[in-house]
């Protein structure tokens, strides 16, 4: 993608809902930004059995999809403490609910942590068939 796409990309807003994104919550300021783009390019997720991001963490359930990135999932993420949850740190996973949609070559995925209370969304591009970059409120 080069910069006037995401130019392009960063501008448009659905003049119906006002917004880019499916939810209809705040957007994601610059999902295409040179940092989010430099940061894609140095991230490697190997899936070896030590990383964190590979091991499985959530159970099954009779939802589990297997054919789409669309729908609903479990979500969990660390990296940054929230003031909100008391005894929390960076290194601490938070876990919640997610709703992935799609939208031409964006995905967007709305979660939630601590019980619904705090919400985030991450607006991505896709890369190919296996790749998505982008960055989160």
């Amino acid at each position: 993608m080069n910069a006037q796409d995401v130019r392009s990309r960063d501008g448009a807003v659905d003049q119906a809902r006002g917004t880019r994104n499916p939810f209809e919550v705040m957007d994601v300021p610059n999902p295409d930004d040179q940092q989010a783009l430099e940061f894609a390019a140095s991230t490697k997720l190997p899936g070896t059995p030590d990383d964190e991001n590979a091991r499985t963490w959530s159970t099954g359930s009779k939802r589990d999809q297997y054919d789409t990135l669309e729908g609903h999932w479990s979500s969990r993420w660390n990296g940054g403490a929230d003031p909100t949850i008391p005894g929390d740190a960076g290194n601490k996973w938070k876990q919640g609910r997610a709703e992935a949609r799609a939208v031409d070559d964006r995905v967007y995925v709305l979660f939630d942590w601590n019980n619904g209370a705090r919400k985030g969304l991450i607006d991505a591009r896709r890369e190919g068939t296996t790749r998505l970059v982008g960055t989160s409120t």
